[in-house]
C-alpha cells in the first residue's frame, strides 16, 4: 500500500479543512468545498481499506484537487460574504483598551 501518498492525501485534506474553518468563504463555494472535500475524504478512507490506491482513485484524487484548488481561487477573487465589522460599536472600543 502506498501509505506515504495516503499521508500526504490526509495531510492536504487537514489543510483544507483548517481553511474552511478559519477563511469567511461565500455559501456557494463554502458548501461545494465541503462536498468535494467530504468525497476526497471518503476515497482516502476506502483506499486505507482496500489498502491500495487504483488507477481511478488516483485520477480522482488529482480531478478534486484541481477543483479545490479552482474553488480556493475563486474564493481568493471574490467579494467578502460579508460587509467589514462596524468599528464604532462597544465591542471595539473593548478591544482596543
Amino acid at each position: 500500500m502506498q501509505l506515504a501518498v495516503l499521508g500526504q492525501k490526509q495531510k492536504r485534506l487537514r489543510t483544507w479543512q483548517n481553511y474552511l474553518e478559519c477563511e469567511r468563504l461565500p455559501e456557494p463555494i463554502l458548501s461545494a468545498t465541503r462536498e468535494y472535500l467530504n468525497e476526497y475524504a471518503q476515497i482516502i478512507f476506502r483506499c486505507y481499506e482496500t489498502a491500495q490506491i487504483s488507477d481511478s482513485d488516483s485520477k480522482r484524487f488529482e480531478n478534486l484537487e484541481r477543483i479545490l484548488e479552482d474553488l480556493n481561487e475563486q474564493a481568493r477573487l471574490s467579494p467578502s460574504p460579508t460587509s467589514a465589522p462596524d468599528k464604532s460599536g462597544s465591542q471595539y472600543e473593548a478591544e482596543t483598551l
